[in-house]
């Protein structure tokens, strides 16, 4: 069998194309926020700046080390922050937010997604869910008769 050799010509990139300015194009620079305050004048600068953050990059980083107490009227304003995120396709990261904070913001996210989609727990019917798991046992039954079938001979 004979072997083709194929000429390659390499062409290096223009200076613009370089794979370092690739790179750096198609990496996601996060904008980081890092509040003094939730409330007040500071609260009201912070959520302008994460409004614009949102809406000009497509990470952003809220690094809530400075906070102490977060009440339910800021939970609101991140769960709105969250939502405009979501809508955006952004990606939003809260840093340093205790565990009981945390699991309340999620909660309110979920309880605020379930209202508007429905709760997806009940979206098939018992008997459905039923016959999908027996046919998916019986075609597994039926694939280990087939096996065994073709090994023996009749």
């Amino acid at each position: 069998m004979k072997s083709r050799q194929v000429s390659r010509t390499e062409t290096p990139l223009p200076q613009s194309q370089s794979f370092a300015d690739q790179t750096m194009e198609a990496s996601v620079e996060p904008q980081v926020l890092q509040p003094i305050a939730l409330l007040g004048r500071d609260g009201t600068v912070f959520q302008e700046d994460l409004v614009a953050a949102l809406d000009q990059s497509q990470a952003v980083i809220v690094d809530l080390l400075r906070i102490e107490t977060i009440g339910p009227e800021v939970m609101k304003v991140l769960l709105a922050a969250m939502q405009q995120a979501h809508q955006h396709g952004t990606s939003l990261s809260f840093l340093s937010m205790d565990a009981g904070t945390q699991r309340q913001l999620d909660e309110m996210w979920v309880a605020r997604h379930n209202q508007r989609n429905g709760d997806r727990r009940d979206w098939f019917a018992p008997a459905f869910e039923n016959f999908l798991v027996d046919n998916s046992k019986r075609r597994h039954r039926n694939l280990n008769i087939l096996e065994i079938a073709s090994k023996t001979r009749w």
